[in-house]
C-alpha cells in the first residue's frame, strides 16, 4: 500500500514550514514554541524602537564588567594568534623574544638573550637593581651592559641607564640626587685592573 505523503507543517501566523531547527525555545508564555525566524525578525524590529534600545543599554551596564572580564578573557586566550594574523609579530612573545634579541645585538650587548633577560628580571624582583623602582606602563627594564666588552650587567629602569652612563663619561655632577648610588653601582661592576 502506498503511504499518503503528509503537507509540511506549518505555522498558523505566518506559514513558514514548522521543523525542529525553527522552533524557538519553548517559554512559559508561549507553551507551543514559536517559528524561529519571526521571533528573530520581531526581536530586531523591538531592538529599532527608543524602548528597545533603552532595554538594550540598561541589559548592558546591568552585566557591563561581566562582558568585559569576558572579553579580556578571549583576547589573552587568542592573543598571540590574533597579533600574528594582523602582522604584529613582534607583540607575540616569540616575536618579542626575536626582536629583544636582535635590538640587544644592534645596542652591542652580545651575550643577552630572552630567556637570560626572564631569568635576570625574575631574580630582581622585576625591580631595577639601582633603585628599586618597578618600570613605568607597558616599558621593561633596560639591560645595562659594559660598553668595552658588550656583556650585560643588570637590569636598570630607564633613569638609572642614563644615569650610570653619565658617571661613566663624567657628566653626572656630584650633587645629583642618584649620583652616589649610580658611582657605587659602577665601582660595583669594574674590572679590577692587573698590576
Amino acid at each position: 500500500m502506498d503511504q499518503v505523503e503528509q503537507a509540511p507543517r506549518t505555522w498558523r501566523k505566518c506559514g513558514h514550514e514548522r521543523t525542529p531547527e525553527n522552533t524557538a525555545k519553548v517559554t512559559a508564555k508561549k507553551p507551543g514554541g514559536q517559528c524561529r525566524a519571526c521571533v528573530y525578525a520581531g526581536n530586531a524590529r523591538y531592538r529599532q524602537t527608543a524602548k528597545g534600545q533603552a532595554a538594550q543599554r540598561a541589559g548592558y551596564a546591568r552585566y557591563a564588567e561581566h562582558y568585559k572580564q569576558k572579553a579580556r578573557e578571549r583576547y589573552y586566550e587568542n592573543r598571540d594568534r590574533r597579533l600574528e594574523q594582523a602582522g604584529c609579530y613582534q607583540r607575540t612573545t616569540a616575536g618579542r623574544a626575536t626582536h629583544s634579541a636582535a635590538n640587544w645585538r644592534y645596542f652591542g650587548i652580545v651575550d643577552m638573550t630572552w630567556e637570560r633577560f626572564e631569568q635576570m628580571n625574575a631574580e630582581q624582583d622585576g625591580r631595577c637593581y639601582i633603585c628599586g623602582g618597578l618600570p613605568k606602563g607597558r616599558t621593561r627594564l633596560d639591560v645595562d651592559h659594559d660598553h668595552a666588552t658588550g656583556e650585560a650587567r643588570k637590569l636598570l629602569c630607564g633613569v638609572c641607564n642614563r644615569n650610570v652612563a653619565a658617571v661613566e663619561a663624567g657628566r653626572l655632577s656630584e650633587r645629583h640626587a642618584t649620583y652616589a648610588r649610580c658611582a657605587a653601582y659602577v665601582r660595583e661592576h669594574q674590572e679590577p685592573v692587573a698590576a
